[in-house]
């Protein structure tokens, strides 16, 4: 492989550029020396790393924007807005050089906004630093830096072998002690043996000998289970740190749009004489690269629509009673699996009589228009209006300009959308704003997570929705007619526990003197939500929820352990609302005595068809193989099988027929649960033996569990 000459330098430029521009862009909005000062810091440095690997252009271009920045290093020296424009188109330019350093492998694959860049350079380098606007921001849109997917994705694989190994020395720990303690009943045995062999005559220094013998290995014995055990442990924190580090390597933070958005934002606002000011939140958010490049173009052309269409000029908004800068708002929140992107305005709010009157125009081009129709457009309310103009290819601007005038703005916002599986509100009020909100899946997320046990099972709570956690003496839990309450900040709050304990605890054992509890925020209010264990936060990979394996309302994505493992996501307004109708929902379905055995090649399956059955009140086992199940089914005893039908080795149909054969397990039901919807398969099913036949794409949680209910119950 050749050396790449840039490496170290484009990572070290990028960084200085993203600062730049972000300084340029704070330094216009409220100037003082000392921002002037850290600009020319960073362009000198910029500058020097230029030369030391003899790129003299973008050298020359840090210089110049020295020379630019040296006159206002003084105390109240005002900045001409053309400096500002040379700056930035400058910044431009660099950036379009860095873009010509890539690898040449990387060169081969450029995106069409590289390309873009490319057919631009040369009017950014007329540009840069004479005084002239800039324009880049404007016409194309910074491809976000992401790493390389695949080799994250090799580094976890690694990570999840590694861990595998770690699980061995876990078990080879077990049997040194399990070593130990034979060892020990030996040389007792040995002792004794020995003594009856001599006739109680062993002198005592064969005796002395052999208890030296069975120290020294005693002391050799216990100190390597000690340094096993440190190892361990050494090494699955290491492991879980450098696992943490992998899985947010793969993911963006939002707050690397803001500068573009920003940038967007003033040169739309300059290039119509308006002054607007962008205000991001939410930008801690971190997802999967390619999902925010989408969201980018489509937040480029909602903001340059905000800022053409939305937000008056000076005079308007002095005249209306408004702040002569217009504010657009832009807010990234969670919303379950859902992202939110809500972009709102404090502009004139969308004409409903305006977009009226261009349907009118559109119509009479096309030549259909007839009184008839007429008529209808007349009858259009606002929300009718609104779903037209997101359509596309209607523009309420009275003239073509760069920014807007042909309608194909919406339109491009809609096929991002399409492109990332989501959907955009619209809302207006006349004077007041208009606000649109784009709702994404999640593909890839992180997110801080309050990590919690119940029955066994790791599951993870949104931190930005827990409130606080506690323990809670069972004394102090008040019973009123609404059910269980707990003081919390001087105020009573509901009580629940999650189905999953509640069932273990009330079949199991008796109720703990002390509850793990987590204090829940929703939009109900706080709810204490009662735990088995609290397992500390973590930095967690939020991943979508298999299509064909169904799952409770109240989880809403799931994610990886450390070892690899999917575990599942809690909503909390979900979680809470759905609480106390899942345990009156459970109560409809008295557990078996036995417990039901699922047997599913899919560990993210055998999860979810277990939460399932779990929070509806069933004890539940598992298995990983038709093979596996079988040998479990001969060994213990179950109420049903719950089977997949595609899995390596025995199938579901062998599996039953199998079952079906056994003296002994011939009458305990079989459920199959497959994507497969043919009727031969079907029909193979029935001639096999199994009760129940359940297709994945047309799961109903509801039926599904009335017909474990049937069948257990006989």
């Amino acid at each position: 492989m050749t050396k790449d000459p840039y490496r170290y330098f484009r990572i070290e430029a990028r960084e200085l550029l993203d600062q730049l521009s972000a300084g340029v862009l704070d330094l216009e909005k409220s100037g003082t020396t000392e921002k002037v000062l850290l600009l020319f810091r960073l362009a000198h440095t910029l500058k020097g790393a230029a030369h030391v690997v003899r790129q003299a252009e973008i050298a020359n271009l840090a210089h110049a924007m020295e020379d630019a920045l040296s006159p206002y290093r003084q105390d109240g020296t005002t900045i001409p807005r053309a400096i500002f424009d040379g700056l930035l188109a400058g910044l431009d330019r660099i950036s379009v050089l860095l873009n010509m350093l890539q690898p040449a492998e990387e060169n081969t694959s450029r995106s069409t906004q590289d390309a873009l860049q490319q057919t631009g350079s040369q009017q950014l380098q007329d540009q840069a630093l004479d005084g002239k606007p800039g324009s880049a921001a404007s016409t194309t849109a910074t491809r976000i830096a992401r790493t390389d997917v695949s080799v994250i994705d090799a580094l976890l694989e690694g990570i999840a072998e590694v861990s595998g190994e770690l699980s061995n020395m876990k078990r080879l720990n077990a049997s040194v002690s399990h070593i130990r303690e034979l060892f020990f009943s030996f040389t007792a045995q040995l002792a004794v043996q020995n003594r009856k062999e001599q006739g109680h005559q062993a002198s005592p220094a064969a005796l002395a000998k052999v208890a030296g013998l069975a120290e020294g290995l005693r002391t050799l014995i216990v100190s390597a289970e000690r340094n096993i055990a440190a190892s361990t442990e050494s090494m699955e924190r290491e492991l879980r740190q450098v696992h943490d580090t992998a899985e947010r390597l793969r993911l963006i933070p939002v707050a690397s749009i803001f500068p573009t958005l920003e940038r967007s934002t003033r040169d739309a606002a300059n290039s119509l004489a308006k002054k607007v000011v962008l205000d991001a939140g939410g930008g801690d958010i971190r997802l999967d690269g390619q999902v925010l490049d989408v969201i980018q173009s489509a937040l480029v052309q909602i903001i340059r629509n905000a800022v053409a269409h939305g937000i008056e000029n000076p005079a308007e908004r002095k005249a209306a009673g408004k702040p002569v800068a217009g504010k657009i708002l832009l807010e990234v929140t969670r919303r379950g699996n859902l992202l939110s992107f809500v972009c709102s305005d404090d502009g004139r709010g969308i004409d409903a009589d305006a977009v009226r009157r261009a349907i009118v125009r559109k119509e009479l081009a096309a030549g259909t228009m007839n009184e008839k129709m007429e008529r209808e457009i007349e009858a259009l309310s606002t929300p009718d209006l609104l779903a037209i103009l997101m359509k596309g290819g209607i523009s309420t601007a009275k003239t073509v300009t760069e920014l807007a005038g042909r309608g194909v703005g919406l339109d491009l916002v809609r096929s991002l959308m399409q492109q990332a599986d989501g959907e955009i509100l619209t809302s207006t009020v006349a004077g007041k704003g208009t606000r649109m909100e784009m709702l994404v899946p999640v593909s890839l997320a992180s997110l801080q997570a309050l990590i919690v046990e119940s029955a066994g099972q790791s599951l993870a709570i949104p931190l930005d929705a827990v409130s606080g956690t506690l323990r809670v003496a069972a004394k102090d839990i008040v019973r009123a007619e609404q059910g269980r309450l707990i003081l919390y900040q001087e105020v009573l709050i509901p009580l629940i526990t999650l189905s999953l304990a509640e069932r273990r605890h009330s079949t199991r054992a008796t109720a703990p003197a002390i509850l793990s509890v987590v204090v829940i925020r929703t939009a109900a209010g706080l709810t204490a939500v009662a735990v088995d264990k609290l397992c500390g936060t973590e930095s967690i990979v939020l991943r979508p929820l298999p299509t064909l394996a169904p799952a409770s309302a109240m989880v809403s994505a799931s994610f990886l352990d450390h070892q690899g493992n999917p575990q599942l996501v809690l909503n909390p307004d979900m979680l809470v609302s759905g609480m106390n109708a899942a345990a009156a929902h459970a109560g409809n379905f008295p557990a078996p005595l036995l417990p039901i055995l699922v047997i599913d090649d899919s560990l993210t399956t055998r999860m979810l068809e277990s939460s399932i059955l779990e929070a509806a009140g069933f004890d539940v086992a598992l298995a990983a193989s038709a093979e596996e199940g079988l040998e479990m089914a001969r060994n213990n005893r179950y109420a049903l099988f719950l089977v997949d039908l595609e899995m390596p080795g025995m199938n579901g149909f062998q599996f039953i027929t199998q079952v079906r054969a056994d003296a002994i397990l011939h009458a305990i039901p079989c459920i199959l649960v497959t994507s497969r919807d043919a009727e031969e398969d079907k029909l193979q099913a029935k001639q096999a033996g199994a009760d129940a036949y359940i297709v994945k794409g047309e799961f109903n949680q509801v039926e599904f569990l009335q017909k474990i209910k049937q069948l257990v119950q006989g």
